[in-house]
């Protein structure tokens, strides 16, 4: 366990005795070794020993002050694929808005938290970090769907126009369109009376195109 050489004390909260403050911002601290560790920060407006931060309890990843493991920081994909055995494989269960985030966090199926700060997306099953005897890897969450079946090239159109004009995410696959479960969608098979199902999938929907 790796323990971290910055003094950390908790933030007093003079309106609610008992109680900590929550800090007004996110810093950054780095432990003895080097490798990057997040915290909620506040600096003290008292004197104290040179190095001494303020800490409040509600940081990154949810831990107490006096908390020493650190939260490893990832800022993009080590391997598309993970080699290993499943059980040499941990994941990291997240929703698909998630893979849409430049910055956020995520914790591992054995309580290792990460902290995101990417330069491109993730992509479902990619390798994030590694150790000696494990891969972490990153999962998409399946969501549930409306999946239409396409019987003909002018049904087809008739659903995507259709479909199109709700602006809803749609995975287009070669005998089906998948639509994110929404009200309006419901509402539209409702009308149409379309055949459809309502799998709970690895959602992957068409990158959103602007109007010109």
């Amino acid at each position: 366990m790796q323990v971290h050489k910055t003094v950390l004390k908790q933030i007093p909260n003079r309106r609610f005795p008992g109680k900590s403050e929550v800090p007004p911002r996110a810093g950054r601290l780095e432990p003895g070794s080097g490798i990057p560790v997040l915290f909620n920060v506040r600096r003290c407006n008292t004197a104290v020993s040179p190095g001494e931060v303020w800490i409040s309890p509600i940081d990154v990843g949810m831990r107490t002050a006096h908390t020493t493991t650190p939260m490893h920081l990832i800022h993009g994909i080590q391997l598309a694929r993970s080699s290993r055995p499943p059980e040499d494989q941990v994941v990291i269960a997240s929703e698909r808005r998630q893979f849409l985030k430049r910055r956020w966090r995520g914790l591992a199926a054995d309580g290792t938290e990460f902290g995101f700060d990417l330069e491109s997306r993730l992509t479902d099953g990619c390798v994030v970090f590694q150790t000696p005897e494990k891969d972490y890897i990153v999962r998409q969450l399946p969501e549930s769907v409306y999946e239409l079946p396409l019987e003909s090239p002018a049904q087809a159109a008739l659903v995507a126009w259709k479909v199109g004009n709700l602006h809803l995410p749609a995975q287009i696959l070669e005998h089906s369109i998948r639509v994110l479960h929404d009200d309006a969608m419901t509402q539209l098979l409702g009308r149409e009376a379309w055949p459809h199902t309502t799998p709970e999938v690895i959602f992957t929907p068409m990158k959103v195109m602007a109007h010109s």
